[in-house]
């Protein structure tokens, strides 16, 4: 009996000493979560700041530079909340540099808000690419920066956590072996203790994978189960931070299409109304074609927009005609297709998807587009096919292949991430980011693509899709 006590005893040491380690480690964590957190928000409030200016120059409306201001503001309250934390030398150092960078954002700013007829003003162009390329790409830089080293703390953190967590559990363990000999009750209780914040742990992974991050658990105890919960929440913390970064990546693509966008669009107008009648037939269906890809890249930009400030898309479900989508997509890319000299191949009775018909169609428009460009035969092909996988309830795999320049080994998995590309070649143009929207809208409909190549000679693009009759999308 005494030998049991003097057990306990021990036992009940080193858990107390695993739990003041385990509360360090955790404050630590916490610590780590709310400055990465300030920085994200941070780095989100600058976008706005420069999507307001921007929008500004294009509109003209004043509810723009309103909008500024309030943006203004909460940028200077994210540093507030930086500068209250307790952040290490490193980090410390870069908040001047960013400071800088805010107050010549705001200087040019001014300057634009200054301006009269705004829209027309030839030095508003001029004015914005200051603001852009001088003060917003390095503070945007420094914010990334401050975020990747926030992310590496925040891993540190979390191993620290995990470490106290193995040590605790093993604690844990060897006193509910102890308990199971003193009675059944104290494993009783035990168990329920523990049960409830699983559950919780449980609903809150079906909530994250929902994309819905607005419920967050507290720690009801300090035990490995409270660190877990911990942890939990910081995983959820650094999900949600990637879907800003890929709200920032909306922002920043519309700010680069929307102005020569609408440019290419006034000028088409111009042309088609002042000399519409001295084009042949050619000349005004290629002004109509520019109009009708001007109009349908603005609906994506908006989209695009919608999407980043909504935070969660809902992607409509219905029965999609997959011939009937590539006869279109050939359509509207006819005069690419005749320009190149392109074959493009379809194998007949393509099946019926079910599916978002805007986003599977900018799959298929983007795989399309790249076969074509990224070749440098006299002669391009690109061939199009499917085949069924694992029965009649199973998957349809898609495949497009070309005959194109390849994707280098090193490269095939990177391609899929916003802004690499398979090639520096200048001949090439492109920013990056079209075969990461596939992915994503892949991604999106329970679908997965993969990519063979040999460098010089072909490509293939495979991705599958599940049959109408299996689960049904992502929410």
């Amino acid at each position: 009996m005494a030998l049991l006590v003097l057990l306990m005893a021990v036992l009940g040491v080193v858990f107390v000493v695993g739990q003041n380690r385990a509360i360090e480690s955790l404050e630590l964590l916490r610590q780590e979560t709310l400055q990465q957190r300030a920085a994200t928000d941070l780095r989100q409030a600058i976008s706005q700041v420069l999507m307001a200016v921007n929008d500004f120059i294009i509109t003209g409306k004043g509810s723009y530079r309103d909008a500024y201001y309030h943006h203004k503001d909460e940028m200077e309250q994210r540093m507030r909340v930086l500068r209250a934390l307790a952040l290490d030398p490193e980090e410390a150092d870069r908040l001047p540099v960013i400071e800088t960078q805010f107050r010549g954002i705001d200087t040019v700013a001014q300057k634009i808000f200054s301006l009269e007829g705004v829209r027309t003003n030839p030095a508003s162009g001029p004015l914005m690419e200051e603001m852009d390329y001088s003060f917003g790409d390095r503070a945007t830089a420094e914010i990334a920066s401050l975020c990747d080293l926030q992310a590496g703390q925040v891993e540190a953190a979390s191993a620290a956590v995990e470490e106290s967590r193995r040590r605790a559990l093993f604690v844990t363990v060897a006193g509910f072996l102890v308990a199971l000999v003193i009675g059944v009750t104290v494993v009783v209780l035990t168990i329920r203790t523990i049960s409830r914040p699983i559950l919780g742990l449980v609903t809150m992974a079906q909530r994250i994978t929902a994309r819905d991050f607005s419920i967050v658990l507290k720690a009801e105890s300090e035990d490995e189960v409270g660190m877990l919960v911990v942890a939990f929440n910081a995983m959820a913390d650094e999900i949600r931070r990637r879907y800003d970064e890929l709200e920032q990546f909306a922002f920043v693509v519309a700010h680069d299409l929307k102005s020569p966008l609408s440019g290419i669009k006034g000028t088409s107008q111009l042309l088609k109304a002042d000399c519409g009648d001295k084009l042949d037939d050619t000349g005004r269906e290629c002004l109509d074609a520019i109009l009708r890809s001007t109009g349908r890249m603005t609906t994506l930009i908006d989209e695009l927009l919608e999407f980043a400030t909504a935070g969660k898309v809902e992607f409509a479900k219905e029965p999609i005609s997959l011939s009937q989508m590539l006869s279109e997509i050939q359509a509207d890319l006819s005069f690419l297709i005749k320009e190149k000299n392109v074959t493009i191949t379809v194998q007949p009775n393509l099946p019926t998807v079910q599916g978002d018909p805007v986003r599977l169609s900018q799959v298929w428009r983007n795989l399309i587009s790249n076969s074509i460009k990224y070749n440098d035969k006299k002669d391009p092909a690109i061939s199009i096919g499917f085949h069924e996988r694992n029965g009649a309830r199973g998957e349809y795999e898609f495949y497009v292949t070309d005959n194109g320049i390849g994707i280098p080994e090193h490269l095939r998995e990177e391609v899929f991430m916003p802004f690499r590309r398979a090639t520096t070649d200048p001949r090439y143009e492109g920013t990056g980011i079209g075969l990461a929207i596939v992915k994503r809208v892949l991604e999106f409909h329970r679908a997965r693509i993969t990519v063979e190549s040999k460098l010089g000679e072909w490509t293939t693009f495979r991705f599958t899709l599940p049959k109408p009759s299996t689960a049904p999308l992502s929410a």
